[in-house]
């Protein structure tokens, strides 16, 4: 075994190709698609239109996908396409999707969200080309016999040209619309031998007539490819038939043809790869071919159902904008798209004992798996040095250069240049992990304990350590080694001396894995990550950055990047950052996930399969162990998805009916829940596509639904309402003008205007009831006061009259009696007659009193009383005082009349005394709510002082007037208008003033007898 391996070794310093391998099959990620995921059976074509849609046309007509789901786009009832099968797509210059059919369906074209026929004659029984040529003319085909067999479309109408263009018998495989504007035409001859000769046939832009090629290859389908290079792909071969301008190419190179090719369709990648469908089995792709290899044959990789492609009938080859590749098959659709973590399938692995790696100084990666060793060259694949290594425990690098193997019978240094056995630990060894620290020791995990060769000699570690159950090992540049013991606890030998850390006090759960990496070490468990600096201990809770939780291995790299492998996949993080974060707990670690969905294979191995699993070659791959295979990432060839996704909104659900495609809707009245579709058209990894959206008027901020694409709305109201949604692909690039739908919701007609102004009215109405009701007995109460007031006066009146003035008067007669005794011109006569003449005066005084307590006008008429108020003053011939009325004039309440006209008698007088006007107007209002007098006058004004303070100093009119309007619940109000002049206003709710039934009093308010 020896001699063997020393050979493969001795072969591996051979000179190594320059420059990393071309990119092949199985560095591509399949995902496919069948019926149980909602996927059309029998696809013949796939395109993808302006806005991003994939379209298919396949055996049930149109399907619209992106990336998620599958959407059926009916066709009319009516229509000659209305069942039937799709065959043949175009995008036109335009951005218009065109759709061919079988069945005699003719050709639609997708417009305002409906297929519309193109109205083509006597269309074949199946379409087979469709094609848009550089001036706007769409081309049709079908490859049967007959006289219609090419189509033309210009100028909105469809004719067949065959006999036009000069088309010879035969039938038409495919058509090519080529940059420049030249249309080519592969063609079939059935020659009189029975045989079938395949030419090829163009039509310049310019040009009527078809152009013969000399060119000869069996059943040919073409293709440009970016370049501008015209390919040929047939059943004998694939190959470039002409360079950029139509020259022949100046490397004339051949691909042999997948056997059971019928005839293909072409695709090109963005890695120099010509892809080719078999319409038999499955599909093809060269690799390289614009740098072509020496031998042509092993540049054609295969791919079909046993590869997992899911049917073998492979129609359409498609690459979209992101890159991705997509073939339709009789049993759904398949993509391939690009992995940045590409599975290496030329190392076998053993689910039983997994796999070993180690890195070299000299950048060589060794892999021990299922009881063979690889090795891994810079820019190289792997390659088996031997198969002879069934006893194998373990491999790590060795400082001196090369890796150490260790057997229980054996340790082992291989180099590039040779083996170098080594004094094997006595008894043998179980060890599974091992480790060379810096000061060149050997340190076994062995059953018994970590076990370290120093100077040719095997000791046991001691001490506190002593048959420790080391699971991992690391030794960090200062000396320190850590061990993993039993995923409970960590041991560390620093100095001689040794210390034990249980993971409850690292607060670290189970230990998952212990890394070193310069003078530090990290730790990892199921609770987080500690980075342990000599004494210094920081950590990073999983419940903050959850991805740094069970890590297996960590690894640094030269280009300031960290990458670790935990439960979820590979994290690569900044090492800036993520050193940030252990000295500032909370801070943002972004990171790039790696993960199936990347094309890693399977999770990290389980934590029983020790030793590292990442290490770093010496070309700058990481190479990983997963669970299933092993897998390479290199970080110079990582594609990153710069497009943003196009947003569309897919569709809005109200109240059982679907709008599909909406771009403003109004929704039907009592509409209160909606269910909003959106999608973004990012095909690349679909899964990883985020959104955020927002209601205005009911979102206050963005929400974020993570990868949902759906947004539902529950106890809206009737409004106008503007819907936003944003997304960004998978490599988090955003499109933040995203896509937006406006949509109005009627109101019922409780929620209408009409309806609210009802309420409104109503609740007005029911406002001014209270009010009323609360006026009403208000001016009740004031009635009843105002009616005991009034019989309380009447009572005085009576009492004054029937008593004291009665009796006075009786007096004065008896004393006029008694000087009617006395001679004339008697001294007590005269006397006693002036006293008389002076009772005469104090009983009209009384009288005048007594009239005074009853009411002293007629408060029946206002207008009247107002008059005879305005008599009763002294104005002179130059003051002109006008009275007017306005509305239905109403008796007032007696007292209020009383106090109306004293209040009226006190504001004119105050007129009279003070205004020096010529004119006072009187205004008098009756209306329906409430009674209101306005005293207005042009004299001189009312002095600003005393309309602030309300009065004038010794002057007591004014705080009467108001006195004498506050007890009836009245207001009084004083202004100075701009024009000059004073204004009085006295106003009182209409329920207070306005006498309702008989008035008491009448008859002495009317000047009835006292007596």
């Amino acid at each position: 075994m020896a001699l063997g391996l020393l050979a493969q070794l001795a072969l591996g310093t051979q000179a190594i190709a320059q420059g990393g391998p071309p990119v092949r099959l199985d560095h591509f990620k399949h995902t496919r698609w069948t019926q149980e995921d909602g996927a059309p059976i029998g696809v013949n074509d796939i395109v993808q239109t302006p806005d991003g849609y994939l379209w298919i046309a396949a055996a049930d007509g149109l399907t619209r996908f992106d990336g998620v789901s599958f959407e059926t786009v009916r066709a009319p009832r009516g229509t000659p396409f209305t069942s039937a099968p799709g065959s043949q797509l175009l995008v036109s210059r335009a951005g218009e999707l065109w759709i061919a059919y079988g069945q005699r369906g003719g050709v639609a074209v997708y417009r305002g969200g409906r297929l519309v026929d193109t109205h083509m004659p006597d269309p074949p029984p199946m379409v087979t080309n469709l094609v848009e040529t550089r001036d706007g003319t769409i081309w049709a085909s079908w490859g049967g016999v007959g006289a219609a067999r090419l189509a033309r479309y210009r100028a909105g109408r469809w004719r067949w040209v065959d006999a036009e263009a000069g088309l010879p018998q035969g039938q038409v495989l495919g058509l090519m619309a080529a940059r420049d504007g030249t249309l080519w035409i592969t063609f079939n001859h059935d020659l009189p031998d029975g045989e079938t000769r395949s030419s090829l046939l163009t039509l310049r832009p310019g040009e009527a007539r078809l152009r013969a090629m000399p060119d000869r290859i069996a059943w040919p389908r073409l293709a440009e490819d970016p370049h501008g290079h015209i390919w040929a792909a047939g059943r004998d071969s694939t190959r470039m038939l002409r360079a950029v301008g139509g020259l022949p190419p100046s490397l004339d190179v051949a691909y042999p043809a997948t056997p059971g090719l019928r005839f293909a369709t072409m695709a090109f990648d963005r890695w120099g790869g010509v892809w080719g469908s078999t319409r038999s089995k499955g599909l093809f792709r060269v690799a390289g071919y614009e740098t072509p290899a020496p031998d042509p044959a092993g540049a054609v990789e295969a791919y079909g159902p046993l590869q997992g492609l899911s049917g073998s009938y492979t129609g359409p080859m498609f690459a979209d904008r992101e890159g991705n590749l997509w073939t339709g098959t009789d049993m759904g659709v398949d993509r391939f798209r690009i992995a940045n973590v590409v599975p290496e399938a030329s190392v076998p692995v053993s689910a039983l004992t997994g796999m070993r790696i180690a890195g070299a100084a000299d950048g060589t990666v060794y892999v021990f798996s299922n009881g063979a060793l690889y090795e891994i060259a810079p820019n190289a694949r792997p390659r088996l040095l031997s198969g002879d290594f069934e006893d194998l425990l373990t491999i790590c690098t060795a400082r001196a250069g090369g890796i150490w193997a260790i057997s229980p019978k054996r340790v082992m240094r291989l180099t590039r240049t040779g083996i170098e056995q080594t004094t094997p630990p006595p008894g043998g060894t179980t060890g599974d992990s091992c480790v060379e620290d810096s000061q060149g020791r050997l340190w076994v995990a062995d059953g018994g304990g970590p076990i370290f060769r120093q100077d040719g000699a095997w000791q046991q570690l001691g001490g506190t350590l002593l048959g420790a159950s080391a699971w991992d090992m690391a030794a960090t540049s200062d000396g320190t080694m850590a061990f993993n013991i039993s995923l409970r606890q960590l041991g560390l030998v620093r100095g001689g001396r040794t210390r034990i850390i249980d993971a409850a006090e690292l607060g670290l759960g189970e230990l998952t894995a212990v890394d070193a990496i310069g003078d530090a070490l990290y730790i990892s468990g199921s609770g987080g990550m500690v980075r342990l600096r000599g004494d210094r201990m920081r950590r990073i809770d999983a419940n903050t950055i959850r991805w740094v939780a069970a890590v297996r291995t960590l690894l640094q790299t030269p280009d300031g990047s960290t990458w670790l492998f935990g439960l979820d996949g590979i994290s690569r993080v900044s090492t800036a950052a993520l050193e940030a974060a252990f000295d500032h707990p909370g801070s943002a670690v972004p990171r790039t996930l790696f993960d199936t969905r990347d094309g890693l294979p399977g999770s990290v191995q389980h934590i029983g399969f020790r030793g590292l699993q990442l290490a770093l070659g010496g070309d700058g791959r990481v190479w990983a162990l997963a669970r299933t295979a092993l897998a390479v990432i290199d970080p110079a060839t990582i594609e990153t998805n710069r497009l943003a996704p196009p947003v569309t909104i897919r569709s809005l659900t109200a109240r059982g009916a679907l709008y599909r495609d909406p771009s403003k809707l109004v929704l039907a009245a009592g509409t209160r829940a909606i269910d909003i579709a959106y999608t973004a058209l990012s095909f690349t990894i679909p899964e990883r596509v985020r959104f955020r959206y927002r209601l205005e008027g009911v979102d206050d901020n963005w929400v974020d639904p993570g990868t949902r694409r759906l947004a539902s709305y529950s106890n809206l109201g009737p409004g106008h309402y503007r819907f936003q949604v944003i997304a960004s692909n998978n490599d988090g690039v955003w499109n933040r003008t995203g896509a937006t739908l406006e949509f109005d919701i009627r109101p019922t007609f409780w929620e209408s205007w009409p309806f609210r102004l009802l309420l409104a009215a109503a609740a007005a109405g029911l406002l001014w009831f209270a009010y009323s009701l609360r006026l009403r007995a208000i001016a009740g109460r004031l009635r009843m006061r105002m009616a005991e007031r009034l019989n309380e006066r009447e009572r005085i009146a009576r009492e004054i009259h029937d008593t004291l003035l009665q009796s006075i008067q009786a007096l004065i007669m008896r004393f006029q009696l008694a000087a009617e005794d006395l001679p004339e011109g008697a001294p007590a006569r005269k006397t006693l007659e002036d006293a008389l003449d002076r009772a005469d005066t104090v009983l009209a005084e009384g009288r005048d009193r007594v009239r005074d307590l009853r009411l002293i006008d007629d408060a029946s008429d206002v207008e009247r009383m107002l008059q005879a108020i305005v008599r009763r003053q002294a104005f002179g011939p130059e003051t002109r005082v006008s009275i007017s009325s306005e509305g239905n004039p109403r008796p007032l309440e007696p007292l209020v009349g009383d106090e109306v006209a004293r209040i009226a008698n006190e504001a004119l007088f105050n007129i009279w005394r003070h205004a020096k006007a010529t004119r006072v107007e009187v205004d008098v209002q009756f209306r329906p709510y409430l009674f209101k007098v306005l005293f207005r006058d042009n004299g001189v004004g009312i002095d600003p002082e005393v309309l602030t303070r309300g009065q004038r100093d010794g002057h007591f009119g004014l705080p009467g007037m108001r006195e004498r309007a506050a007890k009836l619940g009245a207001q009084l109000e004083l202004a100075r208008p701009p024009g000059g002049g004073t204004e009085v206003t006295f106003s009182i709710p209409a329920a207070i003033a306005y006498a309702s039934g008989p008035r008491r009093g009448q008859k002495a308010a009317d000047g009835g007898d006292l007596g």
